[in-house]
């Protein structure tokens, strides 16, 4: 179990493919920690926005 003040680190390429790694990593983290169901679907949603906007940014001039 994750405990007060730990941290988890997922460094990956930015790449279409890994999103779904992203978002079911995220989602395993926060069941584990006790989110509800709701609140783990929150996060999926989160992650995939988030990874979405970082991915459509790379290649662009100074990303």
């Amino acid at each position: 179990m994750i405990g007060d003040g730990e941290q988890v680190r997922l460094v990956m390429p930015a790449t279409p493919e890994l999103l779904r790694v992203a978002r079911l990593t995220a989602a395993g983290l926060a069941s584990r920690l006790g989110f509800s169901f709701d609140e783990v679907e929150d996060v999926k949603i989160a992650v995939d926005e988030l990874c979405f906007a970082l991915v459509g940014t790379k290649g662009r001039e100074g990303t």
